[in-house]
């Protein structure tokens, strides 16, 4: 853990330095240390040349990383097979920093949690997120977090359009409180939620919402579906891709048998969400 420790710039070139030769290193904090995007560009050099390729998450909270701080990110998303975490939160990457991370996003097959909170991304950047993740049929994202960033209904509703899509049926957490989304936006996420039998948590908190019975609605759904899927797990019918049990269609859950896509670590969070 190295997070707020006035780092900067020249503290995170001696990190990657020290990365490139690490072979036992997990996890690594860099959380509040103002590495800005050059200090960010050292980081994810090492990672994106697959020097270290044991670094399963990668916490860089705080950074002011910015728009332009999101390029190197996006390199090392298309390269870096290990990391399986990535938190951005609280960095002003704005709508064009989402955008960009986006691109990465469509390719990227390793990454299970993504977290962007409180970077003023708006419904333009909810949106291309959205749609890269839709596009993405091998990516493992379980776990999306976009609370406190000015989403809303537009980007609500590119979000329920990939939710609800037949294609992609890894995603079961996603989190949107603190934005501005109104009933609108609330009905369509409820609908996804009753739909994608896989999604699981659907945080729509602090919003715009004036319909307290949707947000219940959206809740009591999201319950239903972790209650059937621990039963389909009990009874070995939901398989994780690739296992010989897998049903190869990513179609939603139906009662008798259930295509999860994603990898056995997927399999792992999702058992964790249902206990």
């Amino acid at each position: 853990d190295l997070s707020w420790n006035r780092m900067r710039p020249e503290g995170a070139r001696t990190v990657a330095f020290c990365l490139a030769s690490n072979r036992g290193l997990n996890h690594i904090d860099l959380s509040g240390n103002n590495l800005g995007s050059d200090g960010t560009e050292s980081i994810c050099t090492v990672l994106a040349d697959g020097t270290n390729n044991t670094l399963c998450s990668l916490d860089l909270t705080s950074n002011a990383l910015g728009p332009a701080g999101v390029a190197p990110v996006a390199l090392m998303l298309a390269s870096c097979f290990s990391l399986t975490k990535l938190i951005l939160n609280e960095n002003a990457l704005g709508a064009a920093g989402a955008e960009k991370l986006a691109v990465a996003m469509k390719t990227n097959r390793g990454l299970d949690t993504l977290g962007l909170d409180m970077n003023d991304i708006g419904d333009d950047g909810c949106v291309a997120l959205a749609r890269s993740v839709a596009s993405n049929l091998g990516n493992h994202l379980n776990d999306l977090s976009l609370d406190s960033n000015g989403i809303g209904d537009t980007g609500a509703l590119a979000l329920s359009d990939t939710l609800k899509g037949s294609r992609h049926m890894s995603l079961n957490t996603v989190k949107l409180s603190g934005n501005a989304v109104t009933d609108d936006g609330a009905r369509a996420l409820l609908a996804s939620a009753v739909s994608n039998a896989e999604l699981f948590s659907l945080d729509v908190g602090t919003n715009k919402i004036r319909d307290s019975s949707i947000a219940r609605d959206i809740s009591d759904a999201c319950v239903s579906n972790k209650v059937k899927a621990k039963e389909l797990i009990a009874t070995g019918k939901m398989k994780p891709k690739g296992s010989s049990g897998y049903a190869g269609n990513g179609s939603a859950i139906d009662g008798s048998t259930a295509g999860l896509e994603g990898s056995s670590n997927a399999v792992r969070s999702l058992e964790g969400l249902l206990d």
